[in-house]
């Protein structure tokens, strides 16, 4: 998997619709080093009072989480990263 590392996959929050400027991260499913599938569960998040699950859009690697849970993080900001599997 680490020849795969220049093709990283960007994890994002996305756009919720809702007029918030950021989120809490809440729980990470997965830690650096795992195994992900596509539609697994990656992280918790809190939007105002609601908590929102976002999934894996790629299999593969979680190669790198940039945040914590408890920390405030801004809209489609990159939150983690995962090296596909080809």
């Amino acid at each position: 998997m680490e020849d795969n590392i220049d093709l990283l996959e960007e994890v994002t929050i996305p756009d919720l619709e809702e007029i918030v400027e950021s989120v809490t991260i809440v729980f990470w499913h997965a830690e650096a080093g795992d195994i992900v599938e596509v539609n697994d569960n990656l992280v918790d998040i809190q939007v105002k009072k609601s908590i929102v699950t976002i999934k894996a859009h790629e299999s593969g690697m979680l190669h790198e989480v940039f945040f914590d849970e408890g920390d405030e993080v801004m809209m489609d900001e990159v939150i983690a990263t995962i090296v596909p599997e080809i």
